[in-house]
């Protein structure tokens, strides 16, 4: 079994600046998710977050974090392997591969809208495939559509996605 964190992502879109952090499961038993931590300490203006407040001399083991950052919530997965993640706005791209059962496709994209960073909520629509899907990419475009790219085969194959909408809600 591999475990590990495999994305990061920032939001700072209501001021108080948040981290979506994806990582695979951790046993056979376990399911991947998407740790969501409120990072309070930290300044409001959307800029950088500044120190990781490490103690001189000291292994991070023994640095205690600070007590206004910390995880509020998560978004559990029928898959054991979230991948490497896109926030656009206000919409966070999942990447999906190692579903839990044999009714799931192999490669999954789901789209989570996290204006309430601490509540986020999942958006019709995904994009299914019948291999894995590793990191994704996402951007909009100038005309209002979204355009979505995403790895798989070890990250040497790339797919593209444009939506057929503007408005991801």
């Amino acid at each position: 079994m591999k475990t590990h964190y495999q994305g990061i992502q920032r939001w700072t879109g209501g001021g108080v600046p948040y981290l979506f952090v994806s990582r695979s499961a951790m046993t056979e038993d376990d399911y991947g998710n998407v740790l969501i931590v409120r990072m309070g300490s930290r300044e409001r203006d959307g800029e950088r977050m500044r120190s990781n407040r490490l103690r001189l001399d000291t292994d991070t083991t023994y640095t205690p974090g600070e007590g206004e950052d910390e995880v509020v919530g998560e978004i559990r997965f029928d898959y054991k392997h979230p991948g490497g993640m896109q926030i656009c706005g206000d919409i966070l791209a999942v990447p999906l591969e190692e579903p839990i059962g044999d009714d799931l496709p192999t490669g999954r994209i789901e789209f989570y809208n996290i204006a309430d960073p601490e509540n986020p909520q999942l958006l019709n629509g995904s994009i299914n495939a019948s291999h894995n899907f590793g990191v994704v990419g996402m951007v909009k475009l100038p005309d209002g559509h979204f355009l979505v790219v995403a790895t798989w085969g070890g990250n040497s194959q790339l797919n593209f996605f444009r939506s057929n909408g503007t408005d991801f809600n």
